[in-house]
């Protein structure tokens, strides 16, 4: 199978500060058509993939982006997510700290495969041991076509503290 971390950025076993960043449109484009039709595809954060990345994100934007679901490791349904958290690794301790950010219109989409875990505009996967935070943040008129994951945000793995945050019109 193939997999594409990351359109805008992709970050592997280190730190990544996002300080008042803005990320627009990135992902597959509108026409998918190049990427079904019994490929093995399989895209992680259509913005922002971070793995095994201590992430701390403050002020940014994340606008249109677009992702979707494909076959992946042992031809599992996977991917999605406008900008994705983990730990890669069992045993991995990272955290993210997403502070003060804007999660509006970004679309995940299933393809030929069906209901896939898409996974809306942030999934966390941080680990068992990880301690996460998601603070004054703003989840608007997100979009996710599958039924395993929300629109807004996903959290499956970790403690995430959610506090302050607005989740409004996102849509499965």
């Amino acid at each position: 199978s193939s997999a594409i971390y990351g359109y805008g950025i992709a970050a592997y076993n280190g730190r990544l500060y996002l300080d008042n960043c803005t990320f627009v449109s990135n992902g597959v484009p509108v026409d998918i058509s190049q990427y079904v039709g019994g490929k093995s595809y399989c895209p992680y954060g259509s913005a922002l993939y971070a793995s095994a990345t201590t992430l701390n994100a403050v002020g940014c934007k994340f606008i249109r982006n677009r992702g979707f679901a494909g076959k992946g490791y042992n031809n599992e349904v996977r991917g999605g997510g406008c900008v994705y958290v983990s730990a890669a690794k069992s045993g991995v301790i990272k955290t993210a700290s997403i502070r003060n950010c804007e999660f509006t219109a970004n679309e995940d989409i299933s393809n030929s495969y069906g209901i896939g875990s898409v996974l809306g505009g942030l999934s966390i996967a941080g680990g068992a041991n990880s301690t996460n935070e998601v603070v004054n943040c703003t989840f608007a008129y997100n979009i996710s076509d599958g039924t395993a994951a929300a629109a807004g945000l996903t959290i499956s793995s970790g403690l995430t503290v959610v506090s302050n945050s607005v989740f409004y019109g996102n849509k499965l």
